[in-house]
């Protein structure tokens, strides 16, 4: 299992800092709050963070910041250096812990029975606790049988991670590369008197402390103009993460992430003295879970698995409903994604407030195997208009949203609950978003 799992990226808002400076020492103390990163579980969490921006005189860097929440809490120690010598190479050292409770877990039906993740669509196959049938399970469009069928573990993580990176400056913009390592230690509790995991892997992290490693590779090409309230540019991404392979470790799939990104200003105007643009993004991005050679050992051999065997439906791609697909229950353990957005902003307060009106299409499959042609792919579609904060650290969304899906070639409209007809799909969805948008 990863140690972070989400595709809403976490912002920060500081409700305090001190600082202290001399010619050797530079402190900080912030706290505040962290919005997002988190799927399923509480979207809001406190962070209380030291930080010894120039250790012993060295313009080092020494941090320990911790992350607490009803549901989640993590302490990260970290140690980095932005320079070698004169050159932008950067380098770092962490050690994390994360303690995680989960309440929305799978049961399988029948005791011992757990799936694998390459079981074919049969009688044979594995299904939840709460569905009759492993189709019936893969027809609901539900993201989560109800409440009583569902399991409670905590999962804890402890992890030591190095990083480095180099950015290369350009007129026409900027190339960052960067790697990572993470090795780490999982494991899950749950009461075994009470609960049997759906999934095999959930029940291997029960039974032991677990391995679990991974490696990331990131290319990012920035030529926007402004980093936040972008005006015009494109931002071009490529990221891989290698986890198990010939790291081992119980996870075991690699990752594949490619995006592009483009915004052009419609219009200028005053908006409190001051010029504000209205500006057009539109973004796409494409993630696929790959196999991965790995030692099976119930074969005693190395072979490729498909990445389904080798990743929790956390690991897997996944629908969280704020930044992709909005308006929708989260979908998980999809193996392709496909994320397509447009979008238009308007300032209505400078630095404050803005108005967005969007529309995006996602297409997923939950096996790469089960691509024929482009009708093969579940498309879920979002469209609507809203408001959103545009405060440093504070990303929140009010939208009325209306939803569509096309499934097997069939196009049909989600109900919502407000501005309601007599027709059985009318109505809106009120949605609020933790919003990862840089524009």
């Amino acid at each position: 299992m990863s140690s972070s799992i989400s595709s809403t990226v976490p912002r920060k808002i500081r409700l305090f800092q001190y600082s202290r400076s001399s010619k050797a020492i530079r402190w900080d103390i912030q706290f505040g709050a962290t919005f997002g990163g988190n799927v399923d579980g509480f979207p809001i969490s406190g962070f209380l963070q030291w930080s010894d921006k120039n250790l012993y005189g060295t313009g080092r860097d020494l941090s320990i910041a911790t992350n607490l929440s009803p549901d989640s809490q993590s302490l990260t120690i970290s140690f980095t250096d932005g320079w070698v010598g004169d050159k932008r190479w950067s380098n770092g050292l962490n050690f994390s812990f994360l303690r995680s409770v989960k309440d929305s877990g799978l049961q399988t039906s029948t005791e011992s029975n757990y799936y694998t993740g390459h079981e074919e669509d049969d009688n044979t196959t594995p299904y939840p606790l709460g569905y009759s049938s492993y189709q019936s399970y893969q027809a609901d469009t539900s993201s989560l049988p109800s409440s009583e069928y569902l399991m409670e573990y905590v999962y804890y993580r402890f992890a030591v991670g190095y990083t480095s990176g180099y950015k290369f400056m350009f007129d026409a913009g900027s190339l960052s590369i960067t790697g990572g390592l993470s090795i780490g230690l999982n494991r899950v509790y749950y009461d075994k008197n009470l609960y049997d995991p759906y999934e095999y892997l959930i029940y291997r992290y029960g039974q032991q402390w677990q391995f679990s490693n991974n490696f990331t590779l990131d290319f990012t090409w920035d030529g926007r103009d402004l980093i936040e309230n972008t005006t015009k540019g494109y931002l071009l991404s490529q990221k891989f993460t290698y986890a198990g392979g010939i790291l081992f470790g119980l996870s075991n799939y690699i990752r594949s992430t490619t995006s592009a990104s483009g915004y052009v200003s419609l219009f200028t105007f005053n908006l409190s003295d001051k010029p504000a643009n209205a500006v057009l993004g539109v973004t796409s991005s494409v993630n696929f879970m790959l196999p991965q050679f790995s030692y099976d050992s119930s074969n005693g051999g190395w072979m490729w698995r498909d990445a389904k065997e080798g990743a929790t439906r956390y690991e897997m791609l996944y629908i969280d409903g704020m930044n992709v697909g909005r308006g929708f229950d989260v979908v998980y353990d999809q193996s392709f994604l496909w994320d397509n957005q447009v979008s238009i902003s308007v300032p209505l307060a400078q630095n404050i407030l803005s108005a967005e009106v969007f529309a995006s299409a996602t297409g997923v499959l939950s096996k790469l195997t089960d691509f024929n042609n482009f009708n093969s792919i579940n498309w879920y579609f979002s469209m609507g208009a809203g408001v959103k904060l545009k405060i440093p650290g504070f990303p929140l969304g009010l939208y009325l949203v209306k939803n569509a899906t096309c499934m097997d070639s069939t196009f049909a409209w989600d109900a919502g609950t407000i501005f309601t007809t007599s027709s059985a799909t009318s109505g809106f969805k009120l949605v609020l978003a933790i919003s990862s948008s840089l524009y």
